[in-house]
């Protein structure tokens, strides 16, 4: 074996063939993603027992937040909808807006 130029572990090489190469390729990708999984699901459990925390011994707290989201997603659709020059007619938004609650049903639903 050689030694690198500092002095220090024995450099090593390892040679492998096609054959090995093509297990270890095909070993590497049956294995499970488990790191990136169980860091998501860790995650995902934290914010609900935060969530059910909060649902359930700050009610104020949590309803404020929710409205809170509720206004700034409606803030920012309201925003995105001024930038598209053909919805900024009234009567195109309008027409829009019930075509698209007619297609999901939601208007029949909410009617009827």
């Amino acid at each position: 074996m050689a030694h690198d130029a500092s002095g220090g572990k024995p450099d090593r090489q390892v040679v492998l063939d096609d054959d090995s190469v093509e297990r270890i390729a095909d070993a590497i990708s049956r294995k499970p993603r488990v790191g990136v999984t169980s860091f998501g699901k860790n995650i995902s459990r934290g914010l609900g027992l935060v969530r059910s925390d909060l649902k359930f011994h700050h009610k104020v707290i949590y309803a404020l937040l929710v409205f809170l989201g509720l206004v700034l997603v409606w803030y920012g659709l309201w925003s995105i909808i001024s930038v598209i020059p053909i919805l900024n007619k009234p009567f195109v938004a309008l027409a829009t807006g019930i075509a698209v609650l007619v297609l999901t049903g939601a208007f029949f639903r909410e009617l009827g």
